[in-house]
């Protein structure tokens, strides 16, 4: 696809008074405690994902332009910075425009290398301040252009861990942090359907992911869900940890649940609903609660 050249001067004004890049029901949420090395890697990630390639193959010296030199350049910086600037919480946009003028440049894209954009990156998040979370109020509706997912009203304490235009994610523990919850909603990428047990081979190697650092899955479950639309695949599984600590109880669980769904448009596009508990709470109300939350993440219409 070519960009005409009033679409390239018409992006060049939105970026340049940086439009903000949240969604539109939240603003992003600072990850606390993150090093410099962890600001840079987040900014190479970001880059890395939005021109589909391997980390190793961003070389930060050069700009955005040097490493997509085809007419598709602005659209590749646009969503590389609104990525940055959703995954550290500052305005990347008018940050990076600013920087951009010290290079004799017009566009940042052909001004600022990576490399660049890391310093930059840095010094906005060492600017800020580590808080907690902000509450997300049970019920409450957040919103993409794939779907559409509520808080969960059971059980409560909930807050907002994650927000961006493709993917939520909250938490709630209880006061002795015996039972922890998390419940998380996001776009992913699919292999074109084909057939059921493809779809279920591909969401078995998908729960493998989504196994947090220090535990392992003991038993997973997936079947096709029967409901008119989109294929659609639950999953659930449980998790032992691989260096359980002494003091964990021997009644403690770890069961994670998701589901996977095809979007009606794009055949590699989709949405998963994701619901995982820790703690000493039954497995009956854990899974209720999981398939109320997870039955909440509607199809955008």
């Amino acid at each position: 696809m070519r960009i005409i050249p009033g679409f390239v001067v018409a992006l060049a004004i939105l970026i340049t008074v940086g439009t903000s890049t949240a969604a539109d029901t939240c603003t992003p949420v600072r990850p606390p405690g993150l090093s410099a090395e962890a600001v840079d890697q987040t900014v190479l990630r970001k880059v890395a994902e939005t021109l589909q390639v391997p980390t190793e193959r961003i070389d930060p010296r050069k700009t955005i332009k040097e490493l997509d030199p085809s007419d598709n350049v602005p659209i590749t910086y646009t969503f590389a910075v609104s990525a940055i600037a959703e995954a550290l919480a500052f305005d990347s946009a008018a940050a990076f425009y600013e920087a951009n003028k010290a290079t004799g440049k017009q566009y940042p894209w052909e001004g600022l290398t990576v490399a660049t954009m890391q310093i930059l990156a840095r010094k906005a998040y060492f600017a800020g301040t580590d808080a907690p979370p902000p509450s997300a109020p049970g019920g409450a509706t957040f919103k993409t252009q794939r779907f559409s997912v509520a808080v969960p009203s059971q059980p409560s304490n909930w807050s907002l861990m994650v927000c961006t235009h493709d993917r939520f994610a909250f938490r709630s523990q209880d006061a002795r942090a015996e039972n922890v919850y998390t419940a998380a909603a996001g776009d992913i990428r699919l292999e074109p359907f084909k057939n059921d047990k493809t779809f279920l081979d591909q969401v078995r190697a998908d729960m493998a992911l989504q196994v947090p650092t220090g535990h392992a899955m003991t038993s997973i479950d997936v079947r096709m869900l029967q409901r008119s639309g989109p294929p659609c695949a639950l999953a659930s599984g449980e998790l032992t940890a691989t260096a359980p600590p002494a003091q964990t109880s021997s009644k403690s669980r770890y069961t994670i649940y998701a589901r996977f769904c095809y979007d009606s448009k794009y055949p590699y596009l989709g949405y998963l609903a994701y619901f995982s508990h820790q703690g000493r709470a039954s497995a009956a109300d854990v899974r209720a609660m999981a398939m109320s939350y997870i039955d909440g993440v509607k199809a955008a219409r």
